[in-house]
């Protein structure tokens, strides 16, 4: 059945969403337009800047290589912290519906 309630929510919700999109689009297009101004005002040449933006990606790569090969160790760490967390949750479970079991 038509309800004016429902179709209040789902209008209510897409502006909502709507809403969100053309903020996003704005902080994009702010952050774009704030990037070539200053690339246009920099202080120094087109080539200097060139090669200072390279620069600093090629050290954010060699960062980003340095620790990939450190993500295995990582992961089974959190792994198995993560599994000793469980094991104990089953364990004390485990004990409670024991004592309801000693209680019925």
């Amino acid at each position: 059945m038509f309800s004016f309630r429902n179709r209040y929510e789902e209008m209510e919700s897409y502006r909502r969403k709507t809403n969100f999109i053309r903020f996003l689009e704005g902080l994009l297009i702010g952050n774009l337009i704030g990037i070539i101004v200053g690339l246009l005002l920099a202080p120094k040449s087109g080539k200097e800047t060139a090669a200072d933006i390279s620069n600093e990606a090629q050290k954010w790569i060699q960062k980003g290589k340095g620790a990939i090969p450190n993500m295995p160790d990582i992961s089974k760490l959190k792994f198995a912290k993560k599994s000793d967390e469980s094991n104990e949750d089953i364990e004390l479970s485990d004990e409670h519906f024991e004592k309801i079991n000693d209680l019925a």
